[in-house]
């Protein structure tokens, strides 16, 4: 059991402006995309494959579905072949009905949050560096990568319909539909069994969650020793559910009460 020394506010945002999913580039400060795009000038296979090309990975039928998926939202197909699956996942995360917002730079609630801190001169700091997941794929192989890109290739309306479905759950503070509703996604992906698309589901959830929440807690924790109030934003999936930060700060002593 932990003295509580702070009072923590801690809110689920999202990167969506309207009915889209953030891209890499949508989650990153100024400083931090200029970092990405040194980044990916120093270390090109980073984000683009040296030995292989997509079509080699895939098979025809998903690597055409893959440039259909990329002609909807306006992405350049010429270039598609070298990408690393795991950069077309989070390109693709996005229905077409979103990408206007995400071309014009539509700021969603994770950004706007930062720039009222920045106005009022609020100190802001991150819970993780800001390539974490340039680094977590890095253990990814490229068939399990492959497998994630096919699970994102829904069909565009049912991808559009699920988006809207999660946000209204979101506005409706009901986080655990959007899990639910994130789960019941995978079964959508064309030409994979339930079992296969599950435990791509499972992968995923533990990449992008379930790891990063344990890793978060120490780095609250640090920083409400420091701080009497403390304001920590994080995507509203991270929230949620037996390994989501309420009930791994409850766990830690913190009393979790509703805002």
């Amino acid at each position: 059991m932990i003295r509580l020394v702070c009072v923590l506010l801690l809110i689920g945002s999202t990167a969506s402006a309207r009915c889209g999913g953030p891209s890499l580039r949508d989650r990153l400060t100024p400083a931090q995309t200029a970092s990405l795009n040194i980044a990916a000038a120093a270390a090109p296979e980073r984000m683009m494959l040296m030995q292989t090309t997509l079509p080699e990975l895939l098979d025809g039928e998903t690597w055409q579905a893959v440039v259909a998926a990329a002609r909807a939202r306006g992405l350049a197909v010429p270039l598609l072949a070298k990408f690393q699956p795991w950069l077309l996942v989070m390109a693709l995360s996005a229905p077409p009905c979103a990408m206007g917002d995400l071309v014009s730079g539509a700021a969603g609630l994770d950004h706007m949050l930062m720039d009222d801190a920045a106005r009022n001169q609020v100190p802001q700091a991150a819970l993780e560096p800001w390539d974490m997941l340039l680094t977590a794929v890095e253990d990814i192989s490229l068939e399990q990568q492959a497998g994630l890109l096919q699970l994102s290739l829904q069909p565009p309306d049912i991808q559009a319909e699920m988006f809207v479905a999660l946000l209204d759950a979101y506005f409706a503070e009901n986080l655990g539909e959007m899990t639910a509703l994130s789960r019941l996604f995978a079964d959508y992906a064309p030409g994979m069994d339930r079992a296969r698309a599950q435990q791509l589901y499972q992968f995923s959830e533990t990449l992008l969650l379930t790891d990063r929440n344990a890793n978060w807690v120490s780095v609250i924790e640090t920083a409400a020793a420091q701080n009497p109030k403390l304001f920590v934003a994080v995507g509203a999936a991270h929230l949620p559910g037996r390994s989501g930060l309420l009930a791994l700060l409850s766990a830690r002593g913190w009393q979790i009460e509703p805002g």
